[in-house]
This record gives C-alpha cells, structure tokens and sequence, in this order.
C-alpha cells in the first residue's frame, strides 16, 4: 500500500507500507526498545505538525511566538498544585537569577522520559507535580488564546505547544509555551499585553518551503508522556489531502523530474517500508530553489 499526502504549499510526502490477511507476527516485537518506540512515536508526531503546518502557514501569515515565565508568574501556577507538589518543586528549584529553573539534582531524575526514576514511586510523584505544572501553564495558554480572539475580530488558527525541555540537551527548563499563529492583521501589541506571567517573544516565519524544521522544533522540547497529546490546534485548521493506492513489488518510490528532495529513506530491496517527501517543480528556475528559498 502506498499512501500520498499533499500539503497546500506543494509539499507531497510518499510512505509504502505492507498490509494484507496473512501477516505474519513478528515473535522479536516484544524486544523493541523504549527508546526505539519512543523516537518513532516522535518522528510520526513531527511528520503530522509538519503537515498541518505546511497547509496553513506562510512568511506572510505565521508567527512563531513564546510565552515565558518571569519568577511571579511561575510561583502563581506553583501556588494551584497541591500542597505535596508545591513542596516537591521547592525542594529543586533554582534560586532567583541562576540559568534555568531547577537544581541539578531535579533536571537529572526528570531528564527526558527515559530516566530510570520514572520507574520508581520517587520518580512517578515527580513526574506528577511536573505534569500539574505544565496542565497549569497549558490552562493559561488557553485563556491568553480566548483573551485574544474576543478582541480579533478575524480567524486564528494556533498550534499549541507547552514545553518544560531543551530541544537540544533534554534537561529540564523552565516551562514555557510556544505557538505558530496566523490571523490576518492582528496586532503584536495586543499579543504581549494579554499574556500577564512574563515575556513575549514574537517571530515571522521565515520563508520556507517545507516546515518540518519548525515541527522538530516544536516536538522535541515535549517530554515524552504516553497517552498524552503533544500539541493543540484550534478549529478550521486545513489538512493535506490523503490518497492511497495499492502497489505491488518492492521497487524504490520515484519522484517527479526536477523535484527536490527533502527526506527519503535508505531502499532495501528486502524491506516493505519506504518513505520520501519532495517539493514537485515546474520549470528550470524553480529546480534549482531550495526548501528555504535559497538557490542551489
């Protein structure tokens, strides 16, 4: 089985994939790492941000924006948890000023989610007090969004994030939100004065052709909690269009002439799966531009 996705701005994304009655099952699945689900649970998640943002953003109309946390804002979402999960952050937390939000000790049991503490009751209540801290954040997240729209008169569409991670070491930050947001001419002063816990960083998005930079981004400052959704959307978002069709043989997936490939993955004349993403071109002047607008 083949399946095509096609994103408003012209990216297409091919997967092959097997299916059929007599499927075997395979004896070593119960053997797959945690951590080996866990990046292929990320890698989908970031491929369907990245369609959602390939359908509905632009240089034009997107804006990548982060809320953060000044020291009174965090101790008022602290101050809604539970007596036992206020304590417990205490117990971590950095002093006023120092890089961060929590001790060494506190980033080290809560290091992504494949920390060995997660196995433990230690580890199950820490994780605990953090989760009821990003709910709280996510709970403001939502009222800054309502605050919003009762003042926009036209359509927003979000993508929402709450994120408590560095996309690049894992450890532990201070949480904070981000969101890619379209509404046509809103205002960037109405967005920084009705977020009342810290500051607001405001971005354009750069002039990409493909987006999925941004989603891995966005996915990898998640900690990784199962059953648990990574991002939010509003309503009215548009999806790419889906196609499916059957194939039979294992030849390797082509492309159109002249497109540009963005990710493909190794052929294996033996493997079933395949999967590649391209920007179809038209003419010679689009073949030599790149995913982010820049010549070849």
């Amino acid at each position: 089985m083949e399946r095509r996705y096609k994103c408003a701005n012209g990216v297409v994304e091919r997967t092959r994939f097997f299916v059929g009655d007599n499927t075997q099952v395979f004896r070593g699945r119960k053997r797959l790492s945690k951590e080996r689900k866990q990046e292929q649970n990320l890698q989908s998640c970031i491929r369907k941000v990245a369609r959602i943002l390939n359908c509905n953003y632009t240089h034009d109309n997107g804006l990548l924006i982060t809320l953060d946390l000044h020291e009174a804002g965090l101790d008022k979402l602290i101050a809604k948890l539970s007596a036992e999960q206020q304590e417990i952050l205490a117990a971590f937390r950095c002093p006023v000023g120092e890089i961060g939000t929590w001790s060494a000790v506190g980033r080290q049991k809560t290091k992504r989610a494949d920390s060995n503490a997660e196995q433990n009751a230690q580890g199950e209540v820490v994780q605990g007090a953090l989760d009821a801290l990003r709910m709280a954040m996510d709970h403001e997240l939502t009222l800054w969004l309502r605050r919003i729209k009762r003042k926009h008169a036209g359509q927003i569409k979000a993508i929402m994030v709450v994120s408590d991670m560095d996309h690049e070491t894992g450890e532990l930050v201070r949480c904070h939100c981000h969101i890619v947001l379209a509404a046509e001419g809103i205002s960037w002063d109405l967005l920084r004065k009705e977020w009342k816990l810290g500051s607001v960083d405001i971005r354009q998005l750069r002039g990409q052709r493909d987006y999925t930079p941004v989603a891995v981004y966005l996915m990898k400052q998640v900690r990784r909690q199962p059953e648990k959704k990574k991002y939010r959307i509003t309503q009215g978002m548009e999806l790419p269009v889906v196609e499916e069709r059957i194939v039979t043989g294992r030849a390797e997936m082509s492309v159109p002439p002249g497109a540009y490939v963005l990710e493909r993955s190794e052929y294996h004349a033996d493997s079933l799966g395949q999967y590649i993403r391209y920007i179809p071109t038209k003419s010679g002047k689009q073949r030599r531009t790149g995913p982010e607008g820049g010549s070849e």
